[in-house]
């Protein structure tokens, strides 16, 4: 039988490591003790939050505890003054409460009351929400929800997790979360969506006769049923502001914000895809997109034929170089990574300005992101070779989670 060990590395002004090292930042790779013996699936990252679920559908929590608006506005706090914040948060006599320390660096369980008579198979992590897939297809979210983003139809936070209700007898086979707004699919290929549609993240399908009725709306409290016409999703992924899908047809579309090109269109005279946009791939005929991801304004896809494409934002090094000019890249363009020999991209994953590709050789090269050297942060730009950087040998790179300010690995051995 494997085992699992979770590894973290970054800023901790929060906890967000889980080192229990006195909120000390870790500029290397250190185990996470606590969750020795754990079997961990899946490990997610936000700002300053960090999560993961079990084998037995626990989902565990450590970081900030608050919500993502004071955790933001605590961050720029943070990197305007790292200094003078590391020294309150040394030496403040009352502890967390009125020091920097608003994060836990214990484990805490979060789905307590659903956990023994649900199995989560997965979770996904917005703006300071957690969206769970459990084992018979029903949904639950809990966190903050002011623009409907759990769709429970109200707009109260939720302080421990609901059941999101839908119009249909159909299970939900996977979830997305952008950063104020959620994406449902259905086993046979449809979609739902809730939350902020203020960059049109949400298009509700509305008939033919219809269309021309559609008005401008900042957020929807339910799901709402969205079809892509002639279209059935088997994959898709939420941006901050928009999403990507894949088809059965072998199609990727965009829809939402697109003022990076992140929906594949030219952001010099669309800055808002409200129809889903058909982004041009320029495959060979027998090409097969195999995983697509989003990042908060980019994309990333790969292909059976062992090629790694990107698009959308590039100014920090999204797409694997650093751009010529400040410009976005609107349309795919292939990421050339140095890789051993017959090894090659099996899966794609992106947060932030940060991607990651996990290979057959149990690799995972990650890159993109701000430079934030300054407090402390590692220099995410440069393509990392984890697998290398980390020393390991036999073991597999399972998981990673690609915080803002720092990132976990999920190792298996």
């Amino acid at each position: 039988m494997t085992s699992t060990k979770l590894y973290a590395r970054g800023v901790n002004f929060m906890g967000q490591l889980g080192l229990l090292n006195r909120y000390q930042n870790s500029p290397n790779f250190q185990e996470i003790q606590q969750l020795n013996g754990r079997q961990i699936e899946q490990v997610e990252t936000h700002f300053s939050h960090s999560f993961c679920r079990l084998n037995d559908g626990q989902i565990l929590h450590w970081g900030y505890v608050l919500d993502s608006l004071t955790s933001t506005r605590i961050l720029n706090y943070y990197k305007s003054s790292p200094k003078l914040c590391q020294t309150w948060q040394k030496y403040a006599p009352f502890g967390r409460t009125l020091s920097m320390r608003l994060g836990e660096e214990q484990l805490n369980l979060m789905n307590v009351k659903t956990v023994m008579q649900k199995q989560a198979v997965k979770f996904s992590i917005g703006g300071g929400f957690i969206l769970a897939l459990n084992n018979d297809g029903s949904v639950f979210g809990l966190g903050e929800n002011y623009k409907g983003q759990l769709g429970t139809g109200d707009l109260g936070f939720k302080h421990h997790f609901e059941q999101i209700k839908f119009d249909t007898k159909e299970k939900i086979v996977d979830i997305t979360a952008g950063y104020q707004h959620s994406i449902f699919l259905t086993e046979s290929g449809y979609l739902y969506g809730t939350g902020r549609a203020n960059w049109h993240q949400i298009v509700p399908y509305l008939k033919e006769d219809k269309q021309d009725s559609r008005s401008y709306v900042d957020f929807h409290k339910i799901p709402k049923r969205m079809v892509i016409k002639n279209e059935k999703v088997k994959k898709m992924s939420a941006g901050f502001s928009h999403t990507i899908f894949l088809t059965l047809s072998n199609k990727i579309y965009g829809i939402g914000l697109n003022n990076h090109g992140q929906c594949g269109a030219s952001n010099l005279n669309r800055i808002t895809c409200d129809e889903y946009h058909p982004v041009y791939t320029e495959l060979d005929s027998d090409e097969k997109i195999i995983d697509i991801a989003a990042g908060k304004s980019h994309n990333i896809f790969i292909t059976n034929k062992k090629k790694i494409f990107a698009f959308g934002a590039t100014i920090h090094n999204q797409i694997g170089r650093l751009p010529e000019f400040d410009i976005d890249q609107c349309s795919p363009t292939q990421v050339r990574i140095e890789m051993e020999e017959d090894e090659y991209p099996t899966k794609v994953k992106a947060a932030f300005d940060r991607s990651a590709v996990f290979t057959n050789k149990g690799n995972c090269y990650v890159w993109g992101g701000e430079d934030l050297r300054a407090i402390g942060a590692e220099n995410y730009g440069p393509v990392q070779n984890l697998k290398k950087e980390m020393g390991l040998t036999s073991e597999q790179i399972k998981d990673v989670g690609l915080g803002y300010l720092h990132t976990l690995v999920l190792v298996e051995q």
